[in-house]
């Protein structure tokens, strides 16, 4: 599984190292473009989730919640394995945010 929440170029680098069967998650409105084929081929399977959409149709709004304190207790339980690139103090806000302008951060943490 791929939960992708910075899109463009890594969307496209997740689907081409998709494994049989896998799952891709973007909450970005990323677009397969030509590999839809070897997706097919590969039974990958793409989930686009916008989690604001059920608040602002007044649907399920606990859904966001659950969805949240689900992918927390795959953290916990140490099956799904967020990458973080590098951690920055409060004081070091700016340069955070510098950080992310480059395009490269991997992961983001409190």
């Amino acid at each position: 599984m791929v939960i992708d929440t910075v899109g463009g170029e890594v969307f496209l680098h997740s689907l081409d190292c998709a494994a049989v069967n896998a799952q891709i998650v973007t909450i970005l409105g990323s677009d397969t473009g030509d590999r839809g084929r070897a997706l097919l081929y590969k039974n990958v399977t793409v989930h686009y989730e916008f989690m604001g959409i059920p608040t602002a149709h007044e649907l399920e709004p606990e859904r966001p919640g659950h969805i949240l304190a689900g992918i927390g207790q795959l953290v916990e339980a140490d099956l799904l394995r967020p990458h973080v690139s590098q951690r920055f103090a409060l004081e070091h806000l700016a340069d955070a945010h510098r950080q992310v302008q480059t395009g490269r951060t991997i992961g983001k943490s409190q």
